[in-house]
């Protein structure tokens, strides 16, 4: 299975890690976590949660059209996380 890496210069720019990651068996494609930061790397809508939701939006819309894509096309969106937040106290 190929797969193709896409980092649009419409979404902010990446240190290490890929916006959309395409595999051709299929055409499923991966989305990294996206957020409130435009194409400059600057946080949108700082202190303002509908302003920052929108641009997150905006930011799955580029990336799906990145390749070749739309909202239609989603067929699950999964929450991972890498880190785990502890909120115990020590000590």
């Amino acid at each position: 299975m190929a797969a193709e890496f896409i980092n649009p210069p419409s979404l902010c720019p990446t240190f290490g890690w890929t916006h959309v990651v395409t595999a051709t068996a299929g055409k499923a494609i991966h989305i990294s976590g996206q957020v409130a930061v435009n194409e400059r790397g600057e946080v949108v809508g700082r202190g303002d949660l509908k302003r920052q939701t929108e641009q997150a939006f905006e930011n799955l819309r580029l990336a799906l059209a990145a390749a070749a894509m739309s909202r239609r096309s989603i067929r699950r969106l999964a929450r991972s996380s890498a880190c785990r937040h502890s909120s115990a106290r020590t000590g």
